[in-house]
């Protein structure tokens, strides 16, 4: 147990270089590794060294096969449908691994994956084609946030090594030849159930609970299941082949049972338990299999298998010797599964299962189903804290009536009707409707305490308080004569209480720029209020304010949004305003056509004053010459001014008011040649610029013009597209300088482009 935990601090060290250093500098380690696991006292080093060492050799493996160093290209490629399409609002979404280009290999390596949007697509496309297509590629390259979700890596760890939109062209065509693929038999399940399914209100969560595909959820139940902490129910993991392999086990149980009880076979030859494990086992294969053998569910597979083979054997190994040898397993088969999230709430929740167990073994039946539940709760919370920023307190007693339901009647009855399709089509359509109903009923309730019950945590369950609850969920599970009281746990819940993550001091301020692609966010703390200035933008079903700066907002410790100031109504900087209301309480929203944005209107916080710079009541012009312009001002002088999308009428309407200078400015209209005239930025005289755009936009923004025009002005600057977010801090005192944080250097990883 030593060696393996040895080796994963070692392979998870590895994890935090910046860069991979030259693969036969990696060999020549793990040479010396080897050598060392030769030494008996220094076997465990050994094993740990040749652990990261095999861990950067997939990863560098997994980087050339990754686009070359291009920030955009555009090339002809051919290649194969991999995976299912999913058929988004206006476009198809499609993993696309490419064969042959007209690019150079050192650019697209052969066998690249690459994630392809295609929009305005009438083509039916299915997995195993083989297609040719003009494609615009990009680097497998996400948004960089002091919160939310880690794009960069998700791809990484999935091995997609590029970005594509297809290009409109005569050219794109397909090929007469297809593979006969495991996904293409899925995409044939999934059109002869989406028949049977497209009248029901709940189709897309039983086509997800199948299958794996998710793109016919609507928003309205993605939003109710995340806000509800139960969107992991109907993603296909371990858990669901958990759930499956334990109604396989009690049927292989059953079946021999009756088997033996008629005499048709002799209740010694064969252990009870056995049959009921390979029946599980067998359950849970065809299971991943209709899920695409996805990385969770192989992971699952790996696990299960490992407690097969010793029960069948009949191994010595206890329940957490087979953990740990699961866990050795699964890494020496994917060690970079280190990154994520799902590996690590798997086998967090199975070794709570365990724990739990036994800290009870006294304990039967209902109670210590509540237990274990509970103290599954209890130990994923801080973990689901440190990598989701955020949990719903009522996550846990969800999922204590939502996890049997499901395990018992809802996944059983869906692929029971699944099975049924081509035998008995009415039964089948009748079962779909028994679990449509099911569905209907669960939802409903959750809606229901989602609309009357705050279901949030206390902000202050942030930052310190995770390594508290992390040790009161430790107290809970140790065995009984440990030294800890009950007083000390306590304390410790305190603790966790009363942190909070650190807020500027009074009469600072500190902004966050958030990195949102082609459009606009940020978020202004200061001692005790939050203000958000444009919410960037929303793409289908992808909603800024709710995924992006909802997040950061709490992640300050925040629990409401004290005023919301939208600059103008264009979709790049108000498309997140629902999204965020849904998200957090605003008090007070501020917008330039209803009135309530307009020069003159002035408050302070905490010692920082905040001021509408403009429009002037009297002024008329564009929706982007009329962008409300705030400025944030400490009390020794130093100031941000945010300036929207003001072009050059609202520009010369701030130079002709004799505007303040600046320390700081937000580059007006993400740096567009009709903003950032000379006379305004002689007016201003700011040090920093921070611009906020997009990397290849289609805009092509900001224009090689306006960036000269800076650096002419002598204005440092820094753009969100080549940093990720961007975090100023104004301190109180002028003798101080701002501090400037740029995110993407922040996380830097081998990984992260």
């Amino acid at each position: 147990m030593g060696t393996l935990l040895l080796a994963t601090i070692a392979m998870a060290s590895a994890l935090w270089l910046r860069d991979i250093p030259p693969l036969p500098v990696v060999l020549l380690v793990a040479v010396a590794g080897g050598l060392l696991m030769g030494v008996a006292r220094l076997r465990c080093l050994g094993v740990a060294v040749g652990a990261a060492c095999w861990l950067l050799v997939v990863a560098d493996d997994r980087l050339s096969t990754r686009l070359g160093g291009v920030d955009t290209l555009e090339t002809t490629c051919r290649g194969q449908v991999i995976g299912l399409p999913a058929e988004l609002a206006g476009r198809l979404r499609l993993l696309f691994r490419i064969e042959q280009c007209d690019a150079s290999e050192d650019l697209v390596p052969r066998g690249l994956v690459a994630r392809v949007s295609w929009y305005r697509s009438s083509r039916a496309v299915r997995p195993g084609d083989h297609l040719v297509l003009r494609l615009a590629l990009r680097p497998p390259r996400g948004r960089s946030n002091p919160q939310g979700f880690d794009f960069d890596t998700w791809l990484f760890v999935r091995g997609i090594g590029a970005l594509g939109t297809v290009r409109a062209e005569e050219g794109n065509r397909a090929l007469a030849e297809h593979d006969v693929t495991l996904d293409r038999l899925r995409w044939q399940l999934r059109e002869r159930m989406r028949a049977g399914t497209r009248t029901l209100a709940h189709g897309g969560l039983i086509e997800a609970l199948v299958v794996g595909s998710r793109d016919r959820i609507t928003a309205t139940q993605r939003e109710l299941l995340a806000k509800t902490g139960a969107a992991h129910l109907v993603a296909i993991s371990g858990l669901h082949i958990g759930m499956v392999a334990s109604v396989g086990f009690a049927i292989g149980w059953g079946f021999w049972w009756l088997v033996t009880r008629l005499g048709l076979a002799n209740s010694d030859a064969v252990d009870r338990r056995v049959i009921a494990s390979v029946v599980g086992l067998l359950c849970a294969v065809v299971y991943a299999a209709l899920a695409g053998f996805s990385l969770p569910t192989v992971r699952a597979l790996v696990m299960l298998s490992v407690f097969c083979v010793a029960l069948v054997l009949r191994l010595p190994l206890g329940a957490g010797q087979s953990l740990a040898m699961a866990f050795a397993c699964v890494l020496a088969i994917w060690p970079l599964s280190l990154l994520d999230a799902g590996f690590w709430l798997s086998f967090t929740a199975v070794a709570a299962i365990t724990l739990g167990i036994r800290s009870r073994r006294h304990w039967r039946g209902v109670s210590q189903g509540l237990w274990v539940n509970a103290v599954i709760g209890l130990v994923l919370t801080p973990l689901t804290l440190l990598v989701f920023g955020d949990i719903t307190w009522l996550s846990p007693f969800a999922n204590l009536l939502l996890v049997p339901v499901f395990a018992v009647l809802i996944v059983p009855c869906a692929l029971l009707a699944t099975v049924l399709l081509g035998v008995a089509p009415m039964l089948s359509i009748w079962l779909y409707w028994a679990v449509d109903a099911a569905l209907a009923a669960l939802l409903f309730a959750l809606m229901y305490v989602a609309d009357n019950v705050p279901l949030g945590l206390p902000s202050v369950m942030h930052g310190p308080s995770i390594l508290a609850l992390v040790a009161v969920s430790a107290w809970l599970l140790l065995p009984r004569g440990w030294p800890l009281s009950p007083l000390l746990a306590a304390a410790a819940l305190l603790i966790a209480f009363a942190g909070s993550p650190a807020r500027p001091s009074h009469g600072s301020v500190r902004a966050t720029v958030l990195d949102v692609g082609h459009g606009l966010a940020v978020v202004i703390e200061t001692a005790t209020r939050t203000l958000v200035y444009d919410t960037g933008p929303r793409f289908g079903q992808f909603d800024t304010g709710a995924m992006v700066v909802a997040p950061v907002v709490r992640a300050g410790g925040r629990d409401r949004v004290d005023a919301l100031v939208v600059s103008h109504a264009d979709s790049d900087h108000a498309g997140g305003v629902p999204g965020l209301l849904r998200a957090l309480p605003v008090d007070r929203v501020l917008r330039p056509e209803n009135g309530t944005c307009a020069a003159g209107v002035n408050w302070q916080w905490d010692g920082v004053a905040f001021r509408i710079e403009h429009p002037q009541v009297s002024f008329s012009g564009s929706e982007n010459d009329q962008s409300c312009v705030l400025r944030v001002q400490v009390p020794g002088g130093q100031s941000m001014l945010l300036l929207g999308d003001v072009e050059r009428r609202g520009e010369a309407t701030l130079v002709r008011s004799k505007i303040e200078p600046a320390t700081v400015i937000l580059v007006p209209h993400h740096g567009s040649k009709t903003s950032s005239g000379d006379a305004l930025l002689a007016q201003l005289r700011p040090d920093i610029a921070i611009a906020s755009h997009a990397r290849g936009g289609r805009f092509k923004l900001p224009h090689p013009s306006v960036r000269d025009r800076y650096r002419q002005h002598g204005i440092a600057w820094f753009g969100t597209a080549d940093h990720g977010a961007i975090q100023l801090t104004l301190p109180a005192e002028r003798a101080l300088a701002e501090e400037l944080t740029l995110w993407r250097r922040e996380r830097q990883r081998f990984w992260h482009r």
